[in-house]
């Protein structure tokens, strides 16, 4: 099954690219103690996505429930897709979503695609270093700018091509540490 997540670019490079896997502040007895994905409906107010700047394109092959009312988390398993009306399918859910809990392992990161060229900019200069003060005279000067986009454009296309080449597992895990959403 093909999942949609709308996700903020330094979140990518951080932590699904380094550790292969996605930290949530939620244990698995939270309403959100894991993976959330859109659902067939997209994007609706509660979600709450106009500022994230990257939609992640994963493959999930395990089990998907039954599908479950809005609130009903009791009984969640790693390893299992919920349909909390991701379906679009089932109850009158105001935040129609799938969710795979925390816990879960072999969910397959596919493709990135790049929401906002701007914040992809800003975000690979910081990872290079380049800080601030410096990013905005660099981005100021056209031609620079769009020598920095083009690399940063082509590290993209990069590790688009890796994951078509190698499966590229992601594990969902909980973390306490304070998480800058």
């Amino acid at each position: 099954m093909l999942l949609l997540r709308r996700e903020y670019i330094d979140r990518l490079f951080d932590m699904l690219i380094a550790n292969h896997r996605f930290e949530t502040p939620f244990q698995i007895t939270e309403y959100d103690g894991g993976m959330n994905f859109l659902g067939l409906l997209g994007e609706v107010p509660v979600h709450e996505l106009e500022n994230r700047s990257e939609t992640l394109c994963f493959e999930w092959r395990g089990e998907i429930s039954d599908p479950r009312d809005t609130h009903n988390i009791t009984g969640m398993q790693p390893n299992i897709l919920y349909d909390f009306n991701g379906s679009g399918r089932h109850f009158d859910n105001p935040d129609p979503r799938y969710l795979l809990p925390v816990g879960s392992k072999g969910l397959i990161l596919k493709h990135i695609v790049i929401n906002d060229e701007d914040e992809l900019l800003r975000i690979w200069c910081r990872r290079r270093k380049i800080y601030n003060r410096q990013y905005r005279i660099l981005n100021a000067i056209p031609i620079v700018r769009n020598i920095l986009l083009h690399k940063a454009w082509q590290e993209i296309y990069r590790i688009n091509e890796m994951f078509r080449k190698t499966p590229f597992e992601i594990s969902i895990c909980y973390s306490r540490k304070e998480m800058d959403y």
